[in-house]
């Protein structure tokens, strides 16, 4: 899931948080969270609501890359432990 942190009509953290905190259909969804500017304490808040990574939105294509791949390991992983 990737999700924009910054629209106007909601607190990017606190639905990540929430959807953390009722669950999905799927078990433990991937977040990717973006915003326009990033800091250290932005990384560490976003790691606390339950994102998985943060970027931001200029963040070059290779980043983001990254961040798909990490999410298709991860998943990947937790699918091969589930059925062994």
């Amino acid at each position: 899931m990737v999700l924009d942190l910054e629209l106007p009509q909601w607190d990017g953290l606190r639905y990540v948080s929430e959807l953390r905190k009722i669950g999905l259909s799927m078990e433990r969804p991937w977040i990717i969270a973006l915003k326009a500017e990033v800091t250290a304490e932005d990384v560490d808040a976003a790691m606390a609501a339950g994102c998985n990574d943060l970027l931001a939105h200029e963040a070059p294509q290779a980043d983001m890359m990254a961040a798909l791949e990490s999410a298709d390991r991860a998943l990947h992983d937790h699918g091969n432990q589930a059925a062994g």
